[in-house]
Protein backbone atom coordinates (compact mmCIF):
# COMPACT_ATOMS: atom_id res chain seq x y z
CA UNK A 1 0.00 0.00 0.00
CA UNK A 2 2.75 2.18 0.55
CA UNK A 3 1.78 3.65 3.66
CA UNK A 4 4.23 5.45 6.09
CA UNK A 5 1.85 4.74 9.27
CA UNK A 6 -1.57 3.13 9.90
CA UNK A 7 -3.12 6.73 10.00
CA UNK A 8 -2.73 7.09 6.11
CA UNK A 9 -5.21 4.19 5.48
CA UNK A 10 -6.95 3.08 8.69
CA UNK A 11 -11.05 3.55 7.98
CA UNK A 12 -10.33 3.34 4.15
CA UNK A 13 -11.71 0.74 2.00
CA UNK A 14 -9.27 -1.47 -0.03
CA UNK A 15 -11.39 -1.19 -2.92
CA UNK A 16 -9.77 2.38 -3.39
CA UNK A 17 -6.62 1.03 -4.30
CA UNK A 18 -7.49 -1.68 -7.30
CA UNK A 19 -7.09 -0.70 -10.49
CA UNK A 20 -10.83 -0.62 -11.85
CA UNK A 21 -10.38 -3.47 -14.50
CA UNK A 22 -9.99 -5.94 -11.33
CA UNK A 23 -12.10 -4.48 -8.51
CA UNK A 24 -15.65 -5.88 -10.45
CA UNK A 25 -13.62 -9.57 -9.53
CA UNK A 26 -12.40 -8.62 -6.67
CA UNK A 27 -15.99 -7.59 -4.89
CA UNK A 28 -17.33 -10.60 -6.17
CA UNK A 29 -14.42 -12.49 -4.66
CA UNK A 30 -15.11 -10.93 -1.22
CA UNK A 31 -18.39 -11.46 -1.27
CA UNK A 32 -17.80 -15.37 -2.13
CA UNK A 33 -16.12 -15.36 1.02
CA UNK A 34 -18.23 -14.30 2.98
CA UNK A 35 -21.32 -16.78 1.65
CA UNK A 36 -18.58 -19.62 3.00
CA UNK A 37 -16.86 -20.10 -0.03
CA UNK A 38 -12.93 -19.71 -1.08
CA UNK A 39 -11.48 -18.17 -4.17
CA UNK A 40 -7.98 -16.55 -5.93
CA UNK A 41 -7.64 -14.35 -7.95
CA UNK A 42 -5.09 -12.02 -9.69
CA UNK A 43 -5.43 -8.39 -10.04
CA UNK A 44 -3.44 -4.95 -10.23
CA UNK A 45 -3.20 -2.52 -7.12
CA UNK A 46 -1.85 1.13 -7.10
CA UNK A 47 -0.09 2.18 -3.70
CA UNK A 48 -0.14 5.28 -2.48
CA UNK A 49 2.79 6.73 -3.99
CA UNK A 50 1.78 5.27 -7.38
CA UNK A 51 3.15 2.11 -7.63
CA UNK A 52 1.13 -0.33 -9.93
CA UNK A 53 1.84 -3.67 -8.46
CA UNK A 54 0.17 -7.26 -9.77
CA UNK A 55 -1.15 -9.08 -6.64
CA UNK A 56 -2.11 -12.96 -6.33
CA UNK A 57 -4.31 -13.42 -2.78
CA UNK A 58 -6.37 -16.21 -2.05
CA UNK A 59 -9.09 -16.03 0.31
CA UNK A 60 -11.61 -18.18 2.90
CA UNK A 61 -13.80 -17.38 5.74
CA UNK A 62 -12.39 -16.03 9.13
CA UNK A 63 -14.75 -17.76 11.67
CA UNK A 64 -15.77 -17.65 15.04
CA UNK A 65 -16.14 -19.78 17.73
CA UNK A 66 -20.07 -20.96 16.76
CA UNK A 67 -18.79 -21.21 13.27
CA UNK A 68 -20.42 -17.93 11.52
CA UNK A 69 -18.17 -16.23 9.38
CA UNK A 70 -17.02 -13.11 11.10
CA UNK A 71 -14.11 -12.06 8.80
CA UNK A 72 -12.26 -12.84 5.09
CA UNK A 73 -8.37 -14.44 5.74
CA UNK A 74 -6.65 -13.64 2.53
CA UNK A 75 -2.88 -14.64 1.88
CA UNK A 76 -1.69 -12.37 -1.08
CA UNK A 77 1.69 -12.33 -2.74
CA UNK A 78 3.62 -9.60 -4.79
CA UNK A 79 4.00 -11.52 -8.18
CA UNK A 80 4.80 -8.11 -10.04
CA UNK A 81 7.95 -9.66 -11.33
CA UNK A 82 6.47 -12.76 -12.46
CA UNK A 83 3.92 -10.44 -14.75
CA UNK A 84 6.86 -8.39 -16.21
CA UNK A 85 9.00 -11.54 -17.34
CA UNK A 86 5.58 -13.07 -18.98
CA UNK A 87 4.79 -10.10 -20.64
CA UNK A 88 8.34 -9.76 -21.98
CA UNK A 89 8.65 -13.61 -23.01
CA UNK A 90 4.90 -12.48 -24.95
CA UNK A 91 6.47 -9.70 -26.72
CA UNK A 92 9.66 -11.89 -27.71
CA UNK A 93 7.80 -14.39 -29.38
CA UNK A 94 5.45 -12.06 -30.81
CA UNK A 95 8.69 -9.81 -32.53
CA UNK A 96 10.28 -13.66 -33.24
CA UNK A 97 7.30 -14.98 -35.00
CA UNK A 98 6.88 -11.68 -36.91
CA UNK A 99 10.47 -12.15 -37.89
CA UNK A 100 10.48 -15.38 -38.86
CA UNK A 101 6.66 -15.09 -40.97
CA UNK A 102 8.44 -11.82 -42.79
CA UNK A 103 11.74 -13.91 -43.49
CA UNK A 104 12.14 -14.54 -47.55
CA UNK A 105 13.94 -17.48 -46.57
CA UNK A 106 12.33 -21.26 -46.02
CA UNK A 107 12.11 -21.40 -41.69
CA UNK A 108 10.58 -24.47 -40.14
CA UNK A 109 10.92 -25.16 -36.65
CA UNK A 110 11.20 -28.81 -35.30
CA UNK A 111 10.18 -30.19 -31.51
CA UNK A 112 13.38 -31.90 -30.53
CA UNK A 113 11.73 -35.13 -28.67
CA UNK A 114 9.25 -35.34 -31.12
CA UNK A 115 10.56 -34.16 -34.59
CA UNK A 116 7.62 -33.23 -35.18
CA UNK A 117 7.45 -29.64 -36.95
CA UNK A 118 5.53 -27.22 -34.89
CA UNK A 119 6.24 -23.99 -36.71
CA UNK A 120 6.79 -22.96 -40.47
CA UNK A 121 6.79 -19.68 -42.21
CA UNK A 122 4.73 -18.78 -45.33
CA UNK A 123 7.90 -18.80 -47.55
CA UNK A 124 8.50 -22.46 -46.77
CA UNK A 125 4.80 -23.47 -46.86
CA UNK A 126 4.47 -21.63 -50.36
CA UNK A 127 7.93 -23.65 -51.27
CA UNK A 128 6.53 -27.33 -50.13
CA UNK A 129 2.81 -26.76 -51.67
CA UNK A 130 1.88 -27.53 -47.97
CA UNK A 131 -0.48 -25.54 -45.58
CA UNK A 132 0.31 -24.74 -42.08
CA UNK A 133 -1.78 -27.33 -40.95
CA UNK A 134 -0.74 -30.18 -42.83
CA UNK A 135 2.64 -29.22 -41.75
CA UNK A 136 1.79 -29.38 -38.40
CA UNK A 137 0.96 -33.14 -38.43
CA UNK A 138 3.82 -33.91 -40.28
CA UNK A 139 7.90 -34.90 -39.36
CA UNK A 140 10.91 -33.46 -40.58
CA UNK A 141 11.64 -37.24 -42.06
CA UNK A 142 8.28 -36.34 -43.80
CA UNK A 143 10.24 -33.06 -45.38
CA UNK A 144 13.46 -34.34 -45.85
CA UNK A 145 14.87 -36.49 -48.44
CA UNK A 146 17.34 -37.99 -46.23
CA UNK A 147 16.86 -41.37 -44.17
CA UNK A 148 16.56 -41.20 -40.47
CA UNK A 149 19.59 -42.21 -39.46
CA UNK A 150 21.31 -39.55 -41.18
CA UNK A 151 18.49 -36.32 -40.00
CA UNK A 152 19.17 -37.81 -36.40
CA UNK A 153 23.16 -37.98 -36.67
CA UNK A 154 22.63 -33.59 -38.45
CA UNK A 155 20.31 -33.17 -35.53
CA UNK A 156 22.47 -34.29 -32.58
CA UNK A 157 25.59 -33.25 -33.96
CA UNK A 158 23.49 -29.45 -33.79
CA UNK A 159 22.57 -29.99 -30.60
CA UNK A 160 25.58 -30.90 -29.18
CA UNK A 161 27.67 -27.99 -31.05
CA UNK A 162 25.17 -25.51 -30.78
CA UNK A 163 26.60 -24.97 -33.97
CA UNK A 164 24.97 -24.44 -37.45
CA UNK A 165 25.15 -27.28 -39.56
CA UNK A 166 25.59 -26.69 -43.37
CA UNK A 167 25.35 -28.99 -46.37
CA UNK A 168 23.34 -29.67 -49.19
CA UNK A 169 19.95 -31.33 -47.88
CA UNK A 170 16.75 -31.69 -50.25
CA UNK A 171 13.52 -31.31 -49.71
CA UNK A 172 10.14 -32.88 -50.62
CA UNK A 173 7.20 -31.56 -52.21
CA UNK A 174 3.84 -32.28 -51.54
CA UNK A 175 3.85 -33.43 -55.32
CA UNK A 176 6.67 -35.42 -54.29
CA UNK A 177 9.00 -33.52 -56.73
CA UNK A 178 12.26 -32.44 -54.82
CA UNK A 179 13.35 -28.80 -53.36
CA UNK A 180 17.39 -28.36 -53.52
CA UNK A 181 18.50 -25.85 -51.46
CA UNK A 182 21.48 -25.90 -48.49
CA UNK A 183 19.75 -26.45 -45.10
CA UNK A 184 21.09 -25.17 -41.87
CA UNK A 185 20.10 -26.56 -38.75
CA UNK A 186 20.44 -24.36 -35.50
CA UNK A 187 19.03 -24.77 -32.24
CA UNK A 188 17.41 -21.91 -30.42
CA UNK A 189 15.16 -21.42 -27.31
CA UNK A 190 12.16 -19.02 -28.37
CA UNK A 191 9.74 -18.20 -25.55
CA UNK A 192 7.19 -21.31 -25.44
CA UNK A 193 5.76 -24.14 -23.35
CA UNK A 194 7.72 -26.24 -25.67
CA UNK A 195 10.18 -28.61 -25.33
CA UNK A 196 13.37 -27.65 -26.97
CA UNK A 197 13.33 -27.02 -30.61
CA UNK A 198 15.33 -26.58 -33.48
CA UNK A 199 15.22 -23.93 -36.27
CA UNK A 200 15.89 -24.90 -39.74
CA UNK A 201 16.33 -22.72 -42.67
CA UNK A 202 15.78 -23.99 -45.77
Amino acid sequence: IEADSLEQVRGKSVYDYIVPEYRGAFVSLTERVLRGGSGTLEFEFVGLKGTRRWLDTHAVPLRDARGGISALLAITRDITQRKLAEAALRENERLYRTVIEQATENIFLIDVESRRIVESNASFRESLGYSEDELHNMTIYDVVAADRVSIDANIRRVLEQGNPSVGERKYVRKDGTHLDPAAMGMPTGIPRDVPHVIVFKA
